[in-house]
């Protein structure tokens, strides 16, 4: 009863709601998928001093319905609503899978779903070794190993903090090298990270620091996981359709040509959406 309670409390004074804005608006954040923007009325509690040098530090975000909290970056923003906290798609989906066992979180549940903030220490623990899982995309496929293994590297160099087994985006145009400024267009990569020492099943999460005379990182490239849809213009039964229908083409592709079926489909995708 007690904690019932407690719960209602925290939705009434303190619950914040969880939304997503174009990657855009993080541009200044180092760590782009796993930095949430808040307003700073909202972080008067759980303000800190020492803040990396785009600004932003560590607090722990609390969810009440899981009572799981995940150690998380934030960011103040005056542009943000005091009863919301605002994120990139990306990060929402590392956010929500960290929080959550996979497919207990519709889009509809998410929009209700409430947070509190926490203080926490601002001190990250070093990987001893990281698996780096980049998806096999048509920018990858067009990059080369050469370059995928620069970006990636590049990536890894710079002050990030990494959630595990998070999804991160890398863009060459951010990356001041002369492979990537030459470039004509921008590529987008994305992979996901896994770490040695991360537990599962805990309520307490926090990500990793990855240090390259300290940590040991393998990278492969992978064909068969699926990116992170987004959560809130998915609805619950396309991803299901989704995989039927590869299964059908993955299916029709094993035939000899004179016996494949012809199919015509439309696929829709937003470039504002990180991971569709």
């Amino acid at each position: 009863l007690f904690i019932k309670v407690y719960r209602e409390w925290l939705r009434e004074n303190v619950g914040l709601r969880l939304r997503f804005a174009q990657r855009k608006r993080f541009r200044e954040c180092l760590s782009k998928d796993a930095t949430l923007l808040v307003n700073p009325d909202t972080l008067a509690k759980v303000q800190q001093k020492d803040v990396r040098s785009d600004g932003s530090y560590f607090v722990n975000l609390c969810c009440i319905s899981s009572a799981k909290r995940v150690k998380v970056l934030v960011k103040p923003s005056e542009s943000v609503q005091r009863k919301e906290i605002v994120c990139s798609s990306l990060c929402m989906a590392n956010v929500i899978q960290t929080l959550f066992d996979r497919g207990d979180v519709t889009s509809s549940k998410l929009e209700n779903l409430e947070f509190f903030l926490e203080p926490a220490g601002q001190s990250v623990q070093t990987a001893r070794e990281a698996v780096v899982q980049v998806f096999k995309t048509p920018d990858v496929k067009a990059l080369g190993e050469d370059c995928l293994a620069k970006a990636v590297g590049q990536h890894l160099s710079t002050e990030n903090y990494h959630l595990p087994n998070g999804v991160i985006q890398i863009n060459t145009a951010d990356i001041l090298i002369k492979e990537f400024i030459s470039l004509e267009k921008n590529f987008k990569i994305f992979a996901k990270i896994k770490f040695s020492e991360q537990k599962e099943n805990t309520s307490d999460i926090y990500g990793y620091r990855i240090d390259k005379s300290v940590t040991s990182v393998r990278q492969n490239v992978s064909a068969s996981v699926t990116l992170p849809r987004h959560v809130f213009s998915t609805p619950p039964f396309s991803k299901s359709a989704f995989d039927d229908l590869c299964s059908v083409i993955l299916t029709n592709l094993d035939r000899p040509e004179t016996k494949r079926l012809r199919l015509k489909v439309l696929l829709a995708a937003s470039e504002d959406d990180a991971a569709q």
